[in-house]
């Protein structure tokens, strides 16, 4: 949770409740799944847990919006079958909300919702209006869900209003200049290649590099992405906040080269790893193909040039202190931030670049 202010002033907050012709424990399914958190929410949501257990930790994704949004969902307190709260751990205003079922009878069931959140002064009323709206929202696409029957016009409505703002916003977007770039960088391993394969295909990859405490990976299995690749989702603590990161595999060479796709960015990013043996080892590649505004070409190639280098370099820190990389060996140097070597002409800019790219002045 982000630190909160010293004094509820500025919390604002909003309730409701329904009442469902259902009984509890059925209704209790529904809340209780990852499913449930997209009720009322933009069409073709949907949501997975990424961490189970009594900390369980599920992500919400809403396609269609520009850059997409992806949110976790902590699980902060669950009574089973009476109550459940749920934190927004990607958020910056503590929003939390809090489900509370109550039988009322075999046949019959009442569901009472609190929405809370931080909000700036004189914002309060409006946040707390915002959250009871949102509410009578869930709370009908919960009594639609469980009782069989479509969403009336009024639970549909919010949807439909965020539908078109999804479609402005796309439309505003598509008319934005964007230039193809490439940034492309390598080191050299003292490993062989199977065991880098291994490594870099292993969701456990992704945690190197990352300052403590390491990001949470998971495959997200019956998941595809809009490419048709098997998802992975990065939790990883940013100052209090859980920032979640998803992509989405896009080309798999088996022992050669493997391409995943950042699905939370606005325009194309792709990073692909590719491996070529050596005498000594394996020579990484890492490549990143990633579409800029014209201006700012030249700072977002170096900002992935960077990030290319900082994550072979720690790959190769961590592969050099494991086992199967055999240590520091004689000619197995453990590989610094110096040592991972941009690919291409001396400038940093990469000779192949692929159809649309130009070179930044």
């Amino acid at each position: 949770m982000p630190p909160l202010p010293p004094s509820d002033e500025y919390l604002a907050k909003g309730s409701t409740g329904c009442e469902v012709m259902a009984p509890a424990a059925e209704v209790w399914r529904l809340l209780d799944g990852a499913g449930a958190l997209t009720l009322g929410g933009v069409p073709g949501a949907w949501a997975a847990t990424l961490r189970p257990g009594p900390d369980r930790l599920d992500c919400v994704v809403e396609p269609g919006v520009v850059g997409g949004h992806v949110a976790a969902v902590h699980r902060v307190h669950i009574d089973p079958g009476v109550s459940l709260t749920l934190d927004d751990a990607s958020s910056t205003s503590g929003r939390r909300r809090v489900y509370v079922v109550m039988p009322a009878s075999p046949r019959r069931t009442r569901v009472a919702y609190l929405g809370s959140s931080y909000a700036s002064p004189g914002c309060v009323g409006a946040v707390s209006r915002w959250h009871r709206a949102e509410g009578r929202r869930t709370l009908g696409a919960l009594t639609a869900a469980v009782e069989g029957r479509p969403l009336t016009a009024s639970t549909g409505l919010a949807g439909w209003a965020e539908g078109r703002r999804v479609r402005r916003l796309e439309r505003e977007h598509s008319g934005v200049p964007v230039v193809r770039l490439a940034a492309s960088a390598h080191v050299d391993l003292p490993v062989a290649p199977a065991e880098v394969w291994r490594f870099v295909v292993d969701p456990e990859s992704e945690r190197v590099g990352h300052p403590e405490p390491a990001p949470h990976v998971v495959d997200l299995p019956g998941r595809t992405g809009p490419w048709g690749g098997r998802l992975r989702g990065v939790v990883a603590d940013e100052g209090g906040l859980l920032g979640l990161q998803l992509a989405e595999l896009v080309h798999v060479e088996p022992g050669r080269s493997i391409s995943w796709r950042n699905l939370m960015s606005a325009h194309t990013l792709i990073s692909t790893l590719t491996l070529e043996p050596l005498p000594t080892g394996t020579r990484l590649h890492e490549r990143v193909d990633v579409d800029a505004h014209p201006g700012t070409e030249s700072a977002r190639h170096d900002a992935c040039l960077r990030a290319a280098l900082e994550h072979l370099a720690a790959i190769g820190q961590h592969l050099a202190r494991t086992p199967e990389g055999g240590g520091a060996e004689p000619g197995g140097a453990v590989p610094g931030p110096d040592e991972a070597r941009t690919d291409g002409p001396a400038d940093g800019y990469p000779e192949d670049t692929g159809p649309g790219w130009s070179r930044p002045s």
